[in-house]
């Protein structure tokens, strides 16, 4: 399963905040002299909890953020004239994070424009394989089986008839 924008913003505040509070936490009381330079056991178990949190949720929004920016670099700043270099950034996204078929579909969808503009039926397959490991992570997808029957229909008219 993938998460959306909105939702890996949702994480990223969340860690922004745990690491603060967690120091914060850990750190010994300034304001009461009477309770000693030390915190308290349940305030250090709270800090390290959240540190700990914190950082993992840093570890797995590092390869959604690299697949995000190599995603919107493919659009944004490569040129329409460079089609490989665009399809490598595209493939080097979905290959950071693979259980997100939005990568793989745009790969799948340029491979096949590609294919479309030199009538290849090695490009058409590669398309096609795209569009299937697409699929097997999320089989409901109706646009990427109506794009395979698409495929399909130059090579065996059969298979896209069963798409």
């Amino acid at each position: 399963m993938a998460a959306t924008d909105y939702q890996l913003d949702v994480i990223g505040i969340l860690a922004a905040l745990s690491l603060p509070a967690a120091l914060l936490l850990a750190a010994p009381a300034v304001s009461d002299p009477a309770a000693g330079s030390r915190p308290s056991l349940s305030r250090k178990i709270v800090g390290l909890t959240l540190l700990c949190a914190g950082l993992a949720a840093i570890a797995v929004l590092i390869p959604h953020w690299r697949a995000r920016q190599l995603h919107w670099s493919a659009w944004t700043e490569t040129p329409e004239t460079d089609r490989i270099g665009m399809i490598s950034k595209l493939f080097e996204a979905s290959r950071i994070a693979p259980w997100n078929t939005h990568y793989r579909n745009q790969l799948g969808l340029q491979l096949a424009r590609d294919a479309g503009k030199s009538n290849d039926p090695a490009q058409r397959g590669l398309a096609r394989t795209e569009f299937f490991s697409s699929l097997a992570i999320d089989p409901a997808q109706e646009p990427i089986h109506a794009n395979l029957a698409w495929l399909w229909l130059p090579d065996d008219p059969f298979k896209a008839e069963i798409e």
